[in-house]
Order: C-alpha cells, then structure tokens, then sequence
C-alpha cells in the first residue's frame, strides 16, 4: 500500500454527473473487456493522476517505505532475442538512479520452468512482502497466447521444435504467466505492478476480485493480440528507460503515477502505433501505484514501525464546483492530515 509519515488519507474527487473521476482509467483495462479510451477521456485522467499526486504532497506523503524488482529473463543459451543487454540497463537504472533493490533472475530447461518462474515469484515476496512495500515484476523474453486455455506462454524461441522439445535431462522452454501471476494476484499483502514486453503481453486479461487495498496493476508492451519489437532502440524496454529517466528528471524527485508512465511511453517516436497498455488486475476501479527515487537507506530502517492498517475512514465533502486548483488540493490534504493527527484518532502512519 501507499505510504506516508502522515495518517493515510485517500482523495477520491468525483463530480455530480460522473464526468470527473479520480481514480478512473485511460487506456486502462481490467476484467472481463479492454476498452480504448478517446483523447478527450485520457486528458482528463492524466489530470486526475495529477491533482492526486497534489493532494499525495498536502498529506506529506513520501511514497513507499521499500520498492523490489524483480527481472527475470531467459539463459543466454537459450534466448534467441539476446534481451540480457537491456534487462541490466533496466535493472541499473531501478537501483541507481531509484534506488530500488533489484534482482534478475535466468529461466532455464534443467528443471520444470513452471516450478522455476512460481519459485522465484514466491522466494522474492517471503523475502520483500508487506505493508508500505511495491514489488515490481518484470519480464523480457517471447510470448504467445493459447487460446483455448486463455492464457499467456513465455519462451525463449519462436521456434516451436526447440520449444516443445523435452528429453530426459531437460524440460520444455516455456512457463504459463498466469501459474506464477497467482501470487501476485492472492497471495501479497503489497502493492505490486508488473510488466512484460513480449507479444501478446494484453492478453493476459484475467483477473481477480480483492476486498482488501491493496492494488495490483501490469504495463503490457502493446495490447491484445498485438506483437512488440525486438531489443534495440525501438523496443518497449528502451521507451520505458527513456520514460522512466526523462520522469525522473522532469518531476525532480517527485513521485509520478504508472498511468503518467503509460502515458509517457506512449509519445515515444516508435510507441506511438503500438502504445503500451496499463490494466487492473484486482478490480476496475484502483488507486494508482506511485513511482519515485528512494532515500538510499536499509530495508530494516525502512520498514520499522509498519502499522497494519485494520479499518479505513472515507468521507465526502459537496463541492460548489467541479475542480479544485493545486493551491486548494494541497491545502485541504494538510488541513485533514493535521486534523486527523490532533484528533486523538488511531490512524496509521
């Protein structure tokens, strides 16, 4: 879940007529039907992803108390698309210049890849799980939909010889997303996001129902049925490097949101035809995950003191009008956050 050293306080803006939501989509999808969102809706999103990140600074929020990130790739023996040189770049620029603990981890044939890609996903959150934490989970590699199981395969070749292929001492190159995604979707207490740049990384499109606050969202290279280029300067990966970095330096360490990501990758010169798309994969209607550097200090000091948060206050306040300015936002975010503070109230921080 999002965090701050301030009580934990969500702004949820929506006009009368529905026309300004906050927490809604652009470009978003989630179970059952993708949908394209016309410009005039996605502006208006953006928009509202802003007036969060306003209302996020009035709280004095700081964002995650610990990101991880996993990035996990084939053997080089086995990866025809040589997707290692960008996997590292990707790797550096989250422990560098975000200062993220990052991990890449190499799929191979010795042992079941289904066992492999579960153990990894389950080994990375007994290691990271928890309250005020974002695990992020990458993937580069093939990938193709079956469509009778409506599901999402990752390997290494296109070649459906070498694939399918299994001898004594080795085992099929190829591992079902959706075994491993299990985790992510049931089984964390924390927020998580994943992203696959792979072909018919939007068809992964089945998802779950969570009670809890948590959310859950994936950044897919292109949508349904639509392939994605190959390492190099015009795939997926290098505009999400170029997106993350250029974020960074325009928002000067200020958090950013996956849909401003989205969003950003989108305007790259070779993304605009084939623009990335952002789901939810809890439920339809999810907060957005921030991004932003990390001090540089220790997972244990960072993860101190996590209160568990056991019950949510929500309330309304009727607006005169539909929009409220950046001065105004932040303003009412720390008049309720030092409200909330003297009130004797046992909110978490």
């Amino acid at each position: 879940m999002s965090t701050t050293d301030a009580p934990i306080v969500r702004l949820d803006m929506q006009s009368v007529d529905n026309s300004c939501a906050l927490e809604s989509q652009a470009l978003i999808a989630g179970p059952p039907e993708a949908r394209p969102i016309p410009d005039d809706e996605q502006k208006s999103q953006l928009a509202a992803s802003e007036m969060q990140l306003w209302w996020n600074e009035g709280c004095g929020s700081t964002g995650y108390k610990h990101v991880a990130v996993l990035l996990v790739k084939w053997i080089d023996e086995l990866d025809d698309l040589k997707c290692g040189e960008e996997v590292y770049r990707l790797r550096d620029v989250f422990r560098d210049s975000f200062h993220y603990e990052a991990e890449v981890v190499e799929l191979n044939i010795a042992t079941n890849v289904d066992i492999q890609l579960s153990l990894h996903f389950t080994t990375f959150l007994k290691k990271h799980d928890g309250q005020d934490t974002l695990i992020v989970v990458y993937y580069s590699g093939h990938g193709s939909h079956e469509k009778k199981l409506e599901t999402l395969t990752l390997h290494p070749t296109n070649r459906i010889s070498d694939t399918n292929s299994q001898t004594e001492h080795n085992w099929q190159a190829k591992a079902v997303w959706e075994k491993a995604e299990v985790h992510l979707l049931e089984n964390a207490k924390c927020d998580a996001l994943s992203i696959l740049d792979c072909c018919f990384a939007g068809d992964v499109h089945k998802g779950g129902i969570m009670d809890d606050d948590r959310t859950y969202q994936l950044l897919s290279a292109a949508g349904r049925q639509k392939p994605t280029n190959r390492p190099g300067p015009r795939s997926f990966t290098s505009a999400l490097i170029q997106s993350l970095m250029g974020l960074l330096e325009e928002r000067q360490g200020r958090p950013f949101t996956t849909l401003q990501l989205q969003n950003r990758i989108s305007q790259q010169e070779h993304r605009t035809r084939n623009p990335p798309f952002l789901w939810h994969r809890l439920k339809r209607d999810e907060r957005m995950i921030f991004l932003s550097p990390l001090a540089k200090r220790s997972r244990k000091n960072s993860l101190d003191n996590v209160e568990p948060s056991r019950a949510f206050l929500t309330f309304r306040i009727a607006l005169s009008e539909e929009r409220l300015n950046e001065k105004q936002v932040k303003e009412l975010g720390k008049g309720i956050t030092q409200a909330a503070e003297t009130s004797g109230a046992p909110y978490c921080r």
